[in-house]
């Protein structure tokens, strides 16, 4: 499941010391947490897929900005 596979990942990015990767990884599961209170009950694997496009789409924009800026 992806919420697996993003916490083990989480834990491989702490272990080794990768800063950015677990921030990031951080980010989305909240993002996921944040959604799945939201509608009160589990996401489905496509409405996990919407989230991580939305973030990802949301971190673009945002690059953009602070690039304009």
């Amino acid at each position: 499941m992806f919420k697996d596979k993003l916490t083990e990942d989480l834990k491989a990015a702490m272990k080794a010391g990768d800063v950015q990767k677990r921030d990031v990884l951080r980010m989305l599961q909240s993002a996921i947490k944040n959604k799945e209170i939201e509608k009160r009950e589990p996401l489905t694997e496509e409405e996990l897929q919407k989230v991580v496009a939305k973030e990802i789409k949301n971190r673009k924009k945002a690059i953009e900005l602070f690039k304009q800026g």
